[in-house]
């Protein structure tokens, strides 16, 4: 038999080596361990209508209410209202009894009797549950619900099937009925709060093998379900690892029907290597049990090459929205000036982007001219320019890609990238659109911290526009489109606006629903300021602010700065004169009313009303100086020390002091105290 050589064995072991399979940071994360769920009790709240009716266990979409009124007796067949939904997930469900409920209002009745059935379908499947052998009977008054259990066999919920829920009448009768007696049923919000309790799958979770950077640990977890990112964005998640929380927002990728949701743990230096336990419980509504489950995991800390800078980097296009959306603060500056006898607003519109929106735009910045973009990618709008495959492969927000970005945005790119990727009104938020604007600057501003994270990042955009004088000019506008996901939540809006000399805003126009929109508008000496604030702005809600600019001087805050001071001076120099001797006493207590004039400049009450107070102030006092009483002094009487002096004597009796009227001597006079006749000689 022949015999190999050394050289040709060990490149057999060589080829023999690379055919295996390495485990990396990127296979490790292919492979998953199934950590939960099994079926799981929670509610399906009941909300729209008609076309719209569906079911949900998400309770921020609790909120529009819908109402059904029936208002005659009901002796067939009947069905009230249906929802369905198609859970995007299947799995085995157990033997359960279910429960509907659904609030009730009787209107002028004391009552209703009812024979109901609810029925329930699963795909195929179809169980039912009824209010009770014959009818039932239902009170009026408030708290009221109608209850109906169904039992629900064992059974398997495939991915595609659909989840009915319909709830039929056949008797209903009026008791004690009086005029336009009738019964609606509610639901749609937490006050009037319909649902059914079930016990179904919802979701499955997958982990895969933690990715350890130097002490940051990459812990991976696959979301299957119906729901996409709202399944993590819309739930209560609890994730902890060696026995800390992770507090951290995760990094959501979409992948298909799954969304892979990545938590970074920070471990602290004194943890040695060994087996960590991972726990994670996801509460899907207010009050239903958690859905949980652990796994453990073997960790050695301080591999890899620390590169990442303690965050994890998706590398496909993270979704801008986790579902229940992000904080978006809106901070407008700006000054209100005449050029050349027309009006010409200044102003810079800074938005502030959070949470998952935040790590979208930087990833974005990051990706300038990346031609492995998904066609849909917002971001194939723009070009790279100068950014270069090694700023792209960095993972960091380089000030060349800030500044290409910045000035693609500001050469036409910015209305469309508001409307279409951030789904907002790009004309009601900025004022006007792209062609209104005589200069536009756009800057976009990372706040000192350029990884790719959740951290805040700001588009600031600074224009100018010329506004027409005297018409009303719309500062910002309800700003958030109507859309399928939440991709705002906890927006707030801050104005400040200021007038230079010569220019006014005249009369300011709020209005809102659904948002306290607070507004304050005051008079600086020679200029106006604006203020308004709002807070908790959502996609229900509408807010307007505008006001009416003009160069008329009789608005103009030193105008009427002068008519206010000029007015009360000549008012209070007039009432002076007018009341020389007379007592000044009532006037000098109305002097300090000239203070309400004063407020009611400094607050910008409407020009004509700060004339009325200026003019009815003057008007009280010379009113006060016309009727005050002349001093006793001016009008001829006799001081005390110019009387004569009338002489007494004393009545040696009771001591009574008596005056002496007469000059006769002698004379007599009775005692004024006791009657004595006094005998006065000289």
């Amino acid at each position: 038999m022949a015999k190999l050589s050394p050289t040709f064995v060990m490149l057999a072991l060589i080829l023999l080596a690379s055919t295996l399979p390495m485990v990396n940071s990127e296979s490790a994360s292919e492979e998953s361990t199934r950590m939960c769920c099994s079926a799981g009790g929670y509610d399906l709240h009941l909300i729209g209508r008609d076309s719209t009716a569906t079911l949900t266990p998400f309770d921020d979409e609790l909120g529009g209410e819908e109402r059904v009124l029936i208002e005659n007796a009901v002796t067939q067949l009947a069905e009230i209202h249906s929802w369905e939904y198609s859970p995007g997930w299947g799995g085995a469900y157990p033997d359960s009894t279910w429960q509907f409920s659904l609030p009730y209002e009787v209107n002028n009745a004391a009552g209703i009797e009812i024979n109901a059935t609810v029925e329930v379908s699963i795909g195929s499947r179809t169980y039912e549950g009824y209010s009770g052998p014959g009818n039932t009977y239902l009170p009026a008054g408030s708290s009221t619900t109608l209850e109906i259990p169904i039992n629900v066999e064992a059974g398997n919920m495939g991915g595609t099937d659909t989840v009915s829920v319909s709830l039929r009448v056949q008797t209903l009768v009026f008791s004690l009925p009086g005029s336009d007696a009738g019964v609606e049923f509610i639901w749609g919000t937490e006050d009037n709060h319909g649902f059914i309790s079930v016990e179904l799958p919802l979701l499955d979770i997958n982990m895969a093998a933690p990715v350890v950077e130097g002490r940051s640990v990459f812990l991976q977890m696959q979301f299957s379900s119906g729901f996409g990112t709202k399944m993590v964005g819309s739930t209560d998640i609890t994730l902890i690892a060696g026995g800390t929380t992770i507090s951290t927002m995760p990094v959501l990728e979409i992948q298909g029907q799954n969304v892979l949701a990545t938590w970074t743990w920070s471990v602290d230096s004194s943890l040695p290597d060994g087996t960590y336990s991972v726990n994670i419980s996801l509460v899907v509504q207010e009050g239903a049990e958690p859905f949980q489950g652990e796994l453990l995991w073997d960790l050695q800390f301080g591999v890899g090459d620390g590169g990442s800078g303690g965050v994890y980097y998706p590398n496909e296009e993270p979704p801008i929205t986790d579902g229940s959306g992000s904080r978006m603060d809106i901070f407008i500056t700006g000054e209100l000036s005449a050029d050349g006898g027309r009006l010409m607003l200044a102003r810079e519109t800074k938005v502030t982007f959070h949470d998952s929106a935040a790590l979208w735009l930087r990833w974005g910045l990051n990706n300038l001219g990346n031609t492995s973009l998904d066609t849909d990618s917002t971001w194939t709008m723009f070009v790279g320019g100068d950014v270069t495959d090694e700023m792209r492969n960095n993972h960091l927000n380089d000030e060349v890609e800030i500044r290409e970005m910045s000035q693609q945005l500001q050469s036409g790119r910015l209305m469309t990238f508001l409307d279409s990727g951030l789904f907002l009104e790009s004309e009601e938020l900025l004022g006007g659109r792209f062609s209104d604007f005589q200069t536009i600057e756009v800057q976009v501003e990372t706040h000192g911290e350029n990884r790719i994270m959740h951290s805040q990042i700001s588009i600031v955009i600074s224009t100018t526009q010329m506004i027409t004088d005297g018409e009303r000019y719309t500062l910002v506008r309800s700003f958030i489109k109507p859309q399928t996901l939440t991709y705002w939540d906890d927006v707030s809006l801050v104005v400040e606006i200021t007038s230079s000399a010569g220019t006014s805003f005249a009369k300011i126009f709020k209005d809102s629903s659904g948002v306290e929109l607070s507004t304050e508008h005051k008079r600086l000496g020679s200029s106006e300021s604006l203020q308004a604030t709002a807070e908790n702005i959502d996609v229900d809600s509408s807010l307007s602010l505008s006001f009416q600019p003009t160069t008329n001087p009789i608005y103009s805050p030193g105008v009427l700065l002068g008519i206010v001071a000029i007015g009360l001076l000549a008012a209070l120099i007039i009432s002076w004169r007018m009341s020389k001797n007379k007592s000044r006493l009532a006037l000098l207590l109305e002097v300090p009313l000239a203070i309400l004039a004063g407020f009611a400049y400094v607050l910008a009450y409407p020009m004509e009303t700060l004339v009325i107070i200026t003019g009815g102030t003057g008007g009280l006092w010379m009113i006060t100086a016309a009727i005050s009483p002349r001093r006793l002094d001016k009008i001829g009487v006799l001081d005390s020390d110019d009387l004569p002096e009338i002489p007494t004597i004393d009545c040696p009796k009771c001591s009574t002091s008596n005056p002496i009227t007469t000059s006769q001597r002698p004379t007599r006079i009775p005692c004024g105290g006791c009657g004595v006749i006094l005998k006065i000689v000289e």
